[in-house]
């Protein structure tokens, strides 16, 4: 059975692995590129071991936190990840890595993502600086500033 539409009502960003770039600093990172269109409009359930079991196939993923369901979309797979925003009424917008896709049904209706929240003690979104001696400074490297 599929979910319905009244219930999607989270607009959520997904991104894909996009090309290794250079970093700034001499080594290279993953950039990553949103989809093609990058919104999606989902339902949003927190996981518990009941509704993990379903989704994945009678096996339980520990890391699991949310489950995400959406129209089907055949660009999102398990290497995407998506951006929900203020889920917990706190003001960020937080990051969910994508763990595992499934399509409920032959017919490709609906999508289901079972989905790990990425929590770190540094925050995800990037910073912007004034200056480059405010980006070092806040990578905790010297700056030593020559006066005139």
């Amino acid at each position: 059975m599929t979910t319905p539409r009244g219930t999607r009502t989270h607009k959520v960003r997904i991104e894909a692995p996009g090309p290794i770039v250079t970093d700034g600093f001499g080594g290279q990172v993953e950039s990553w590129m949103p989809l093609d269109p990058p919104d999606w409009w989902v339902s949003i359930e927190n996981t518990s071991d009941r509704n993990q079991e379903h989704p994945v196939a009678n096996t339980r993923i520990a890391t699991a936190t949310h489950v995400l369901r959406g129209d089907y979309r055949p660009d999102i797979t398990s290497v995407c990840r998506c951006w929900v925003p203020d889920l917990d009424k706190d003001g960020v917008t937080h990051r969910y890595d994508i763990v595992s896709v499934i399509a409920q049904d032959a017919a490709r209706r609906e999508l289901i993502i079972v989905a790990s929240e990425y929590i770190s003690d540094h925050d995800p979104r990037p910073k912007t600086f004034q200056t480059a001696q405010d980006a070092l400074a806040a990578m905790g490297v010297p700056v030593i500033v020559m006066e005139s």
